[in-house]
Formats: structure tokens, C-alpha cells, sequence
């Protein structure tokens, strides 16, 4: 879609700050979900394993939480869940900045009225014409 009104600057900066506060979103609402079942979890054996309970987390601690417990934090799900969620979140702020480019238009003028003079060239008219012709013909 190309937007006429509203600079490209402006239009990453409102997209950026739009997929950061959904992202938060989704990792917060993700994070309550992960708690909850940690809780049941609790109250069905009375143990639950340390992975289960660590919380949200995200970028390369995801690698290290991996790597340094073993196993998967947040259990296979949560652990699918933050990996997603990180991903999205990087993608859509390296699409954002990929595609809202500013982009010149062949067929829209930078300003709004008057005649066109060629000024490189020899000059046919030194004003304009009074029925308002931009061009003769030779």
C-alpha cells in the first residue's frame, strides 16, 4: 500500500511500537499461562521441575537456559512458545524496516499547482500563457 500523507520514519516508528506492545502482550499473557501450569502441576504431585518454573525468557538466554539445564525451559511447549514469540518479534521489526521504505512516484508532482517550464532547454515562454498551455509543439 503506498501512503501519501505520512512519512516513511513515521510510519515505522508507529509499526514498531505497535509489534513491541503485541509481543509484550502475547510474551506477558504467555508467561501467566506457563505460571498456571507450573501451579497445577504443584498441586497434582507436590514437585515440579526446575524448568518449568523459570519464567519467560527470551533471546540468547533461551540458548543458555537450554544448554546449561538440560532441558527445555518452560517444558516443551513453553519453550516452543518463547522461541516463537522471540522470532516474531525480531522478524516483524526486520520486515518493518525492510518494506516501509520511501519510494519517489513517477506520476505525483512534489507541488500542488501551477505549469511545468522546461528551463534546461531554450524557453518558449519567459511567463505563462494566458489559456494556459505548458507546451508548444514545434
Amino acid at each position: 500500500m503506498i501512503l501519501t500523507i505520512l512519512s516513511a520514519s513515521h510510519v515505522r516508528l508507529v509499526l514498531r511500537v505497535y509489534f513491541i506492545v503485541i509481543m509484550a502482550l502475547i510474551a506477558w499473557l504467555a508467561e501467566k499461562v506457563l505460571q498456571a501450569r507450573a501451579k497445577l502441576q504443584v498441586i497434582k504431585t507436590r514437585k515440579v521441575p526446575v524448568n518449568r518454573v523459570l519464567g519467560w525468557i527470551q533471546g540468547f538466554d533461551l540458548l543458555k537456559a537450554f544448554f546449561s539445564l538440560r532441558q527445555s525451559p518452560g517444558g516443551k511447549v513453553g519453550y516452543l512458545a518463547m522461541l516463537l514469540v522471540f522470532l516474531l518479534s525480531k522478524g516483524a521489526d526486520l520486515m518493518t524496516t525492510t518494506f516501509v521504505q520511501n519510494v519517489p512516484i513517477q506520476s505525483r508532482c512534489a507541488f500542488g499547482d501551477g505549469l511545468v517550464f522546461n528551463e534546461t532547454g531554450p524557453a518558449f515562454f519567459t511567463f505563462p500563457p494566458v489559456n494556459g498551455a505548458p507546451y508548444i509543439g514545434t
